[in-house]
């Protein structure tokens, strides 16, 4: 799991490590790892998400009122170039393009 991964390159010890394995979707995680974070009384926590759907992930972590550390990983910009071919549509640019509209949009209806 590349979650995991992240935490151990961060030296975080394995017991200090909780995955929540429930949740649909992003809001339903954050309200779940919430009551976790309150009923365990922790006060150090990361929160690790893929780098373009940090500010989601953090919009909901301040709605549920709570302070934690963004460990952003999956960082998919990188240094441009281009060449003629990069023109032509291709299937990853519409994924991205996709990713992009549905951050995008959750964003103006406030998710």
């Amino acid at each position: 799991m590349e979650t995991l991964d992240v935490w151990r390159d961060l030296k975080i010890p394995e017991g200090a490590i909780t995955i929540i394995p429930r949740g649909r979707n992003t809001a339903e995680e954050i309200l779940e790892f919430a009551a976790l974070v309150e009923t365990s009384g922790w006060r150090d926590v990361g929160v690790c998400t893929s780098a373009w759907h940090m500010s989601r992930a953090e919009r909901l972590w301040l709605a549920a009122e709570q302070e934690f550390t963004a460990v952003p990983a999956d960082f998919r910009a990188s240094a441009f170039s281009w060449s003629l071919p990069d023109i032509v549509p291709h299937e990853d640019g519409f994924r991205n393009v996709k990713l992009a509209l549905k951050e995008r949009f959750a964003r103006v209806v406030g998710r």
